[in-house]
C-alpha cells in the first residue's frame, strides 16, 4: 500500500539552529515517537528501531535510514528509510524530504513530505488507520522538536526594579563589610 504524507510546523528558533539539529540524527531520534537509534554505520547511514502501537496491536520495525542528499545552503535534506517488521512478514519503505524556511530571525518553518510503502500487517490495517498513526506521530514529533529547539525569551526587568535591586545590593554589601570589619568606600 502506498501513502503520501505531508506535515508542516513552526519552531521558535533561528534557521541555522534548526538546521544543526536536523543535520544530526542522534539529536532527532529522541523526538521520534517509539524510535531508538541502534547503530551509526557512517555519517549518512543509521540503523534503528521504531515501535508502533495501533490499539491492541504492537509492531516493531527495524531497519536503516540513509541521508541521500543534504544541501546546507538551501536547508534541504532527502532521506530513505526502510525496515522489516520483527516477528512477522511485512515492513515499510519511505522516501522523505524536508526543507526549512526562515519566517523571521527567530522562527523557522519545517516542511516534511514523504512517499511511504507499507506491507504485511501494517498494510492490512488500511490506509485510514496508517494515516491516523502517521499524523499522530508527526504531531508528537513536531511538538517535541519545537520544545527542544525553543529559544526562551529573556525579558529585562522593569526599570524601577533595577533601582531597587541596585540599592538592595549596595545595602547588603555595606552590611557585610561592616560585619566583617571592612570599611565601605562607596
Amino acid at each position: 500500500m502506498a501513502l503520501k504524507v505531508q506535515h508542516t510546523f513552526e519552531v521558535n528558533a533561528p534557521i541555522d539552529q534548526v538546521w544543526t539539529y536536523f543535520a544530526d540524527p542522534e539529536q532527532v531520534v529522541p523526538c521520534l515517537p517509539g524510535a531508538e537509534l541502534l547503530d551509526v554505520l557512517d555519517q549518512q547511514t543509521y540503523r534503528g528501531r521504531v515501535g508502533i502501537r495501533l490499539g491492541q496491536i504492537n509492531m516493531n520495525l527495524e531497519g536503516q535510514v540513509q541521508i541521500v542528499a543534504m544541501d546546507e545552503a538551501q536547508k534541504t535534506m532527502i532521506l530513505t528509510a526502510g525496515g522489516d517488521q520483527l516477528g512477522a512478514p511485512g515492513g515499510a519503505q519511505a522516501d522523505i524530504s524536508f526543507s526549512l524556511h526562515e519566517l523571521n530571525q527567530t522562527q523557522t518553518a519545517v516542511n516534511i513530505a514523504g512517499d511511504v510503502q507499507v506491507s504485511g500487517r501494517l498494510a492490512r490495517m488500511g490506509g485510514g488507520m496508517v494515516q491516523t498513526v502517521a499524523k499522530y506521530m508527526f504531531d508528537r514529533f513536531s511538538k517535541c522538536t519545537a520544545d527542544t529547539l525553543q529559544v526562551p525569551l529573556i525579558e529585562a526587568p522593569a526599570r524601577p526594579a533595577d533601582g531597587f535591586f541596585r540599592r538592595a545590593w549596595t545595602a547588603a554589601r555595606d552590611w557585610i563589610r561592616k560585619v566583617l570589619g571592612f570599611e565601605s568606600n562607596s
